[in-house]
């Protein structure tokens, strides 16, 4: 089928929920998942409908819950649902190999949200029974006190590697710092109760040091978490760029700003927030020409789309509903920024 999603529900001491043998409930068992489009890594023609609404957010600016919808569960699930609130929740989804749209999918599918579950309940209407999940994105450890001290002639680069690799070490956690070069004329340490304050202070600080450097549109250092990595990035360091391939997109890109564009894609979880990408170029592009006699009926039109250059990703979020066939219900919509020349 192509489409890919695993949901997996566990309680505090790592424990999975799973189906009964009568598939009517939940059972804890140790391994697994509970909700999947696979098994054993084949198609399941049968799996159960899901709808989800993920917002993807850096943590000093949050946007809200997700919400998942699971479709034809058994009376005891809902009978259970309240026993899930608390639970340690990862959603992954994409595509899987079964269609041309898959061609990518080893890269293209994986874990879209890690989080805890807030509220959880089941409902009966007519003859649709369904499980509710609200989820608080953020893994437990993320709410512990956070040492930080920036040394004076330290980079914020090393002071902030330094600060992750004691509050949340490996192997448990990775990180991935791509920022520019920040000095401080001044040590400025700081305590704070949980990762958002933490990500709230990283990024005032940044801006106040990086825009007299990077000029006054530098966003300053965003921190978000997909997974067990822990991301820090602003957008100043040039990386190789993602090339979006033709089968990737979803009707046409569109500007809604100057250097700002809207579009939508398969759905992706290697995009995230900071990720530089490049838009389909060539004959197969299906995006506005700039070439003059493509307005001229019957001329040839050009291969060259207005959509050029290296852009950054600064909005994500990710749309689902695995029954729906059309392709607007398994995508991820995005908002880009043109690349700043220091990038």
């Amino acid at each position: 089928m192509g489409r890919y999603y695993d949901i997996t529900l566990a309680n505090a001491t790592g424990q999975v929920y799973q189906f009964t043998a009568d598939g009517n409930g939940f059972t804890l068992g140790t391994g697994g998942t509970t909700f999947s489009s696979l098994t054993n890594g084949i198609n399941n023609p049968g799996a159960l409908n899901i709808e989800f609404d993920i917002p993807v957010f850096n943590y000093n600016t949050p946007q809200g819950n997700s919400h998942i919808t699971v479709w034809g569960v058994g009376l005891g699930m809902i009978g259970q649902a309240a026993q899930l609130a608390g639970a340690s929740i990862t959603v992954s989804g994409g595509m899987k190999p079964g269609l041309p749209l898959a061609t990518a999918a080893a890269s293209q599918a994986g874990i879209l949200i890690q989080g805890t579950v807030y509220q959880s309940y089941g409902n009966w209407q007519g003859n649709n029974q369904t499980l509710d999940l609200v989820i608080n994105s953020g893994i437990a450890a993320l709410d512990q006190n956070i040492s930080f001290n920036w040394i004076a002639g330290q980079t914020l680069a090393s002071a902030i590697a330094a600060t992750l690799s004691q509050a949340f070490p490996a192997p448990t956690f990775k990180q991935s710092i791509n920022i520019g070069s920040l000095f401080l004329p001044s040590t400025e340490p700081g305590l704070y109760s949980n990762f958002w304050q933490f990500a709230s202070y990283i990024n005032d600080i940044s801006q106040r040091y990086g825009k007299p450097i990077y000029g006054p549109n530098y966003a300053g250092v965003n921190l978000m978490v997909v997974g067990n990595t822990i991301f820090a990035y602003d957008g100043t360091v040039p990386v190789t760029p993602k090339q979006l391939a033709f089968q990737d997109m979803i009707g046409q890109p569109t500007w809604i700003d100057q250097g700002t564009v809207s579009f939508k894609t398969v759905m992706r979880s290697d995009f995230a927030l900071g990720t530089q990408f490049t838009f389909p170029q060539g004959v197969q592009s299906p995006y506005a020409l700039t070439a003059p006699t493509a307005a001229v009926p019957g001329g040839l039109a050009g291969n060259k789309s207005i959509f050029q250059g290296t852009f950054i990703v600064k909005e994500l979020h990710h749309f689902a509903n695995f029954r729906q066939p059309d392709a607007d219900a398994w995508a991820t919509a995005m908002i880009a920024n043109a690349a700043p020349s220091f990038a």
